[in-house]
């Protein structure tokens, strides 16, 4: 597998409570493989903003552009 491979998004739903507050921006994404492990950036819209704090504590960093 090559260290690095394009991906292309178009038209991608999320499932769950997240749906209603964000969507997947269509466009080329780059994949990148290190040793085991699997890396990819993908940019979100902001919907609506949630009325509620929708986690305390994630993984996932999420960053305004």
């Amino acid at each position: 597998m090559p260290e690095e491979r394009k991906v292309t998004t178009k038209d991608v739903d999320i499932d769950g409570f997240l749906d209603q507050y964000i969507e997947v921006v269509n466009g080329d994404y780059k994949l990148t493989r290190i040793e085991n492990d699997i890396s990819i950036t993908i940019k979100f819209k902001l919907k609506e903003n949630p009325k509620t704090k929708i986690c305390q504590e994630s993984s996932v960093l999420f960053q305004k552009v």
